[in-house]
């Protein structure tokens, strides 16, 4: 009798040991994202002195800016513990807490994404955008959390299990993504780290080789959270040029044309960059297929009119400079990579692309039907010109023929897509 009432006790004390890391282990990664959302909330100098130069290198100034941000409370306020623990014990998720009850609401697509979908009843494009308060990564780095029983050594892996790369394309419904990442992060407690560089896409060695160094050095700080995504407009990286274990890489397209048109009038609406301010106003006023037309007509290269024929070969056959200048080696490459990734899904099935990782990362994306119970899609492209403008079938199909490789890429990533659904036994709904 006596030893069994000795097994019971430490049985509980094991159950309430685990439970305790556990709850101990969220509360370390809420306070690191409440410090993190402080620090990013305010500019990196504030408090210092700034010296601004005019354009003629004249007249100098110097200023103090204290700078708050409306309804932002730059104050450190302790973590609620007790509170914290009671929704961990009742099992509750603070993000699902924060859903219930939450009324949906209608948006419509920004600048920034125009997602076309074929999948629904209704034409046009899809968004989806949380109806919840602002929500941040819960994992987030803090250079107080550094030393050495925090670090990880990535270079010992094969694989990078626990690091996702998802090197976003441009225009392919990247910004939804971030949405759900965003909400997914803290459900699923792991660090999610968006890129704001959005030109660079390919490196030289002395870049790629700090690149790398940037994200081996967040992979050793990310401690307690031991999942990360991270997210970047830019060309495939071989990781393991460079001694770290190759991480899993997911991402998403769309038809190359449909891409390309939302590129351009995404650029052209952006009125103070240096590439728009060398186009006279008529350029800035071309649709996209006199653009095209004209290019044609002029013999000059469509990428001035975003609609570089060869533009998802060289994304996914990455960083060698044999990718722009070897069309065989960099279609071979390209779906070499591909089959590598975990997945790659449509923008056009963004649902199914969604529950597809769901089932092949659960790990990260488990939930996100949960989230997307709190949205409400409203058809809308957001882009004037995109709703306006008809585009002849003869002219789609002629930019079929001139974009045949990035077509071929689509439809290489099309076909294995649809087979990871059948595998996963993920069925289309009709409409």
């Amino acid at each position: 009798m006596h030893t069994k009432c000795v097994y019971l006790v430490a049985l509980a004390l094991i159950i309430y040991s685990s439970i305790y890391m556990y709850i101990l282990k969220r509360i370390n990664c809420n306070k690191q994202m409440r410090k993190e959302t402080l620090k990013s909330s305010l500019p990196w100098d504030m408090g210092n002195r700034k010296t601004i130069v005019t354009k003629e290198g004249t007249n100098e100034r110097q200023e103090t800016k204290a700078v708050t941000q409306e309804g932002t409370d730059v104050t450190h306020e302790r973590l609620d513990v007790t509170k914290e623990v009671s929704y961990m014990l009742q099992g509750l998720d603070v993000a699902q807490k924060e859903l219930d009850g939450t009324k949906k609401e209608y948006i419509t697509v920004s600048q920034e994404d125009t997602i076309a979908t074929t999948e629904v009843s209704k034409p046009t494009a899809v968004r989806y955008k949380p109806s919840l308060p602002p929500v941040l990564s819960i994992c987030e780095i803090s250079p107080d959390t550094m030393g050495e029983h925090n670090h990880r050594n990535i270079t010992d892996l094969e694989t990078n299990t626990t690091l996702i790369m998802y090197n976003r394309v441009p225009k392919c419904g990247s910004t939804t993504m971030d949405y759900f990442l965003k909400h997914l992060s803290k459900k699923n407690i792991f660090f999610y780290k968006r890129s704001t560089e959005y030109n660079h896409w390919r490196l030289d060695t002395q870049k790629l080789e700090k690149f790398i160094k940037s994200i081996k050095d967040k992979v050793h700080r990310m401690y307690p959270c031991d999942k990360f995504v991270y997210d970047r407009h830019i060309h495939y990286i071989d990781f393991t040029m460079f001694g770290i274990g190759q991480p899993l890489y997911f991402n998403i397209i769309r038809d190359p044309v449909e891409r390309a048109r939302s590129h351009y009038y995404h650029n052209r609406l952006k009125k103070d960059t240096k590439r728009m301010r060398q186009y006279s106003a008529f350029q800035k006023n071309q649709t996209f297929e006199d653009c095209i037309s004209e290019s044609l007509e002029n013999m000059r290269d469509l990428g001035l009119c975003d609609a570089n024929p060869m533009f998802y070969v060289e994304w996914f056959c990455g960083q060698d400079s044999r990718c722009l200048t070897d069309k065989d080696f960099a279609m071979t490459t390209a779906k070499k990579h591909i089959d590598e990734h975990v997945l790659v899904g449509l923008t056009e099935e963004f649902t199914y692309t969604l529950e597809a990782l769901e089932k092949l990362l659960p790990e990260f994306f488990a939930g996100f039907s949960e989230i997307q119970a709190g949205l409400v899609i409203n058809l809308n492209t957001g882009l004037n010109k995109l709703k306006n403008e008809t585009v002849s079938p003869d002219f789609v199909d002629s930019m079929k023929t001139k974009m045949k490789y990035s077509y071929e890429i689509y439809g290489y990533v099309k076909q294995k897509f649809h087979l990871t659904l059948q595998r996963l036994n993920i069925t289309k709904s009709r409409t």
